[in-house]
């Protein structure tokens, strides 16, 4: 049925597995691959089943491997917006557990960002993601923000919406994490003061946690500072 050459038919099936995944939690994963083949559709009607159907199927969050998030992010190259919207919410929902498989969604939503400038959409995601994998992102900051502590780090273009994006997942990381602001570079709160006015929508919250953290220029920001002048003086 899920080949059915009508597309309601096709809808139908998917509607009926997710009942059945939601009743039996011993054949939900099962369930999830048939469905999960589904996004690879040549319809977009019923790509966008296949997702509403894996959100209603679990009260759980979901959490997809390596070879599920590459079907599901292959979909984020349609052009069909309501397609990619719906993927949106989709990864909003679910859990992503390993590290590459982060990095595979935010190199995918930064070359979205760009190609079709689905900003509120994407910062929609990165808030809930900077939420729900706070954890995670604490742990990567550095990379994702693309800053290495070892080095003075050259301020960023706040008009860049790349680093709008990584600030706002990030930022909503630090809810639970503070920490990862201490050792944040000195130009930081006002960069942070420029997001919390432009796009407060998507970093609520976040301003309450940043008034507690001091973000200063670090004794090793200074060392590096003393040492690159040196350098120079010394040429």
């Amino acid at each position: 049925m899920l080949e059915d050459d009508s597309m309601d038919v096709r809808l139908a099936c998917i509607n009926a597995i997710s009942h059945f995944a939601k009743r039996f939690p011993s054949i939900r994963k099962r369930c999830l691959n048939f469905i999960i083949d589904m996004l690879n559709d040549e319809i977009d009607e019923v790509r966008i089943g296949s997702l509403h159907a894996i959100q209603r199927f679990s009260s759980e969050i979901l959490t997809l491997d390596d070879y599920e998030v590459d079907i599901v992010l292959f979909n984020l190259n349609e052009d069909n917006i309501r397609l990619r919207e719906e993927i949106y919410k989709f990864f909003g929902e679910i859990s992503i557990s390993e590290e590459k498989l982060m990095f595979k969604l935010l190199e995918k939503l930064w070359k979205n960002l760009t190609k079709f400038g689905d900003e509120a959409q994407i910062l929609e995601l990165l808030s809930k993601v900077g939420r729900s994998h706070a954890h995670m992102i604490a742990k990567l900051h550095h990379k994702i923000l693309g800053f290495d502590k070892r080095f003075l780090v050259k301020e960023y273009n706040w008009n860049d919406m790349v680093y709008v994006g990584k600030m706002v997942l990030v930022l909503n990381a630090a809810m639970t994490q503070p920490y990862i602001l201490k050792d944040a570079p000195h130009f930081f709160p006002k960069h942070i003061t420029y997001l919390l006015d432009k796009y407060s929508i998507y970093l609520v919250g976040v301003q309450q946690v940043v008034e507690q953290i001091e973000i200063k220029q670090t004794d090793h920001e200074q060392n590096i500072l003393k040492m690159n002048v040196y350098d120079k003086l010394t040429q």
